[in-house]
């Protein structure tokens, strides 16, 4: 079966390595996959797993340029957000995509306490580039550069 790179992204029950040239939609397909994740989290607080096991600060994004993650904070939270009030995030609809349903309607407390839980501690999520991990001045080289 032929999936899409963006259905790709979004299955979240497989580590994914995304790779494409500039402007091909890495960031919004990373962005994406980061709320499905977070809805997959909200599923799992609904069959009783503690909020503690299913904390965002517990998922490590890693990005492979200096500019990203500059974009991405300000880009998740606002897709964070809607997702948080009930709303679609935009730009799936092209997709036929219904991204993260458990987190925008499913009425459940547990559901809706993880989406406070959430909104209390989404700033804290990690995300970072590979420089940031091994910078040049380290030592340590990382493809491409000398």
């Amino acid at each position: 079966m032929n999936h899409s790179p963006l259905k790709r992204a979004l299955n979240v029950h497989q580590s994914v390595f995304i790779q494409a040239c500039a402007g091909a939609g890495k960031t919004f397909s990373l962005t994406k996959r980061y709320a499905a994740i977070l809805d997959q989290f909200a599923k799992e607080a609904q069959s009783g797993v503690p909020f503690e096991n299913i904390d965002p600060r517990r998922t490590l994004v890693i990005t492979f340029t200096k500019k990203q993650p500059a974009k991405w904070p300000p880009g998740s939270t606002k897709n964070v957000n809607k997702l948080l009030s009930g709303e679609k995030i935009p730009g799936m609809e092209s997709q036929n995509i219904d991204l993260c349903p458990v987190l925008r309607t499913v009425p459940d407390a547990s559901v809706r306490n993880y989406a406070q839980y959430l909104k209390e501690r989404f700033s804290q999520h990690a995300i970072a580039t590979i420089d940031s991990f091994a910078p040049v001045s380290s030592g340590i080289r990382t493809p491409g550069r000398t």
